[in-house]
Parts: C-alpha cells; structure tokens; sequence
C-alpha cells in the first residue's frame, strides 16, 4: 500500500472509531508525511528510555525448535512449545542479529489470569509484552497459556494504527520477523519477509467494524499455514491490528473454508 493510501486509511480509522479529536487526527498525517524511511525489521537496535535494564546474557547459538500441537488436558490444541522456549529462540535470533536480547524472561511479563480467552474456553493466562509500560502506542506482544501450564495456546503481535509513525510500524514487523523465526527456522529471510507483510496487508485490507472485536468466536478474513501452525491478521475498528499465531488442524482449515475464508499454504 502506497503512502498516501495509508495515510487516507489511518485517518479513517480515527473518524469511524468515535475519535473526535482533530488534533489527533492531523499529528497522525503529519507523522505520515515525515516518517519517510522504508521499514527494515533489524534496524531497531537501541532500546527505548525505561527499557535498560534488559537480561544481557550473550546468545551462542541460534535455538531451534520443530514446533507441532497437541491436546492439553482439556482437550484444545496448544503448541509443543513453552513461554519461556519461544522467548529464548526469539531472543536467539535477536541477539545474533543485534548483539543483545530483546524478551525479558517471561516472569517479568505483565501477567493476567483469566477465567476464558480469546483461546480457551477454560481458565488461562495471559502475558503481555511491552517495551516500555509508559509510551502506550508501542506494539506488544500477548502470550496466551492454559491456566497451571506452560504449552502456548495464542500469539498475538499487536499494532495500534492510532499512534503510527514508521518508527512504531518497524518495531512490529520485528516482532512479527523474530517470531515467524521461532516458528518457521526452515524459511529464509526474504520469505519470511514475504510472509508478515502479505498477513499484515490482508489486515489492513479487511477491517472489521466495531461491533466485531477479536474474540474466540471471531472469523478472520484468511489464513495461513504450514504444519499445524496458523497465522492470522484480525484488525477491527477501535482495537489493535492483531496478528495472530495458533495451532490447527485440518479440520479446522476445512471449516474455516466453508465459511468463506481464503487459505494459503506457506511452501
């Protein structure tokens, strides 16, 4: 999407969203104007002021894993793989690039227990990843985990188009390339590259209205996937641009195309 199609599609999000803020919603545009610089997802290597105090232990060697799914025990799918693997091979990956981490270790996450998720029908908790608690326009990243088990049931990567600048957007196409590594380490990085900027197109492309918030009954517009991993944009007026990472299954693809969604496979 060019820059003045984006720039038109963000100040429509603040008018349908109920902002009525005119000076929002110019700082927006002119943020647009000035931010210029094409994004490239390993240019963000210097944290923000309030994050200096992340765990600088040096990363040797890249740490992979074959992600599959299985059953938890009650019965819904979750991924083989922990919080706290995912956070050591994104930081893996980080680290090589960057010459320092990026995660902190998953205990000094923000942590909400919850009786349902977007999820699960059962009791979960949900992680949420920050940069900087302060600056709110920052993206973040929500781990989602069956109440008294470590095995991840959701990844969302999450943007918020009210407070864009290429600044923040760069710092989400990170977080959308180091954790499609984690997932998908067979994928080289133009592919990879390919990938999130297709999913997060779809998102911008197909935004729901307000009244159709992200939830465990939501149906996104399309959907990707490759050995029992799908990855999904959901975007809905007023709310974050989700891009979302879940185990599947088949029957689930099946379902999901007799209801109209569009399918792709990652070769």
């Amino acid at each position: 999407m060019n820059r003045w199609l984006l720039e038109v599609f963000v100040v429509l999000i603040f008018c349908f969203s109920g902002c009525s803020n005119s000076k929002n919603v110019s700082e927006v545009s002119e943020n647009l104007q000035q931010e210029s610089k094409q994004t490239n997802c390993q240019t963000s290597k210097t944290p923000n002021v309030g994050y200096e105090n992340r765990e600088q232990f040096e990363q040797k060697n890249i740490t992979k894993f074959d992600v599959k799914i299985k059953e938890n025990q009650n019965k819904e799918l979750v991924f083989s793989i922990s919080i706290d693997d995912y956070i050591n091979a994104y930081n893996s990956y980080y680290f090589k690039d960057n010459k320092t981490n990026y995660l902190l270790s998953s205990s000094k996450w923000q942590i909400e227990n919850l009786n349902t998720s977007v999820s699960s029908d059962y009791a979960t908790k949900k992680y949420y990843f920050t940069e900087d608690k302060t600056l709110l326009t920052l993206p973040t990243i929500t781990v989602y985990t069956p109440n008294g088990q470590n095995d991840i049931q959701e990844i969302t990567l999450n943007f918020d188009w009210h407070g864009w600048t290429s600044q923040m957007y760069n710092k989400y196409e990170t977080m959308c390339f180091y954790t499609l590594k984690v997932f998908f380490p067979e994928l080289d990085d133009e592919q990879i590259k390919k990938l999130y900027s297709k999913i997060n197109d779809l998102g911008y492309e197909n935004v729901f209205t307000v009244d159709k918030q992200y939830s465990k009954d939501s149906v996104p517009c399309a959907i990707f996937y490759k050995n029992n991993i799908g990855l999904y944009p959901y975007f809905a007026m007023g709310s974050w641009q989700y891009f979302c990472i879940v185990p599947i299954t088949s029957d689930y693809i099946d379902e999901l195309e007799q209801k109209g969604v569009k399918t792709y496979k990652i070769e």
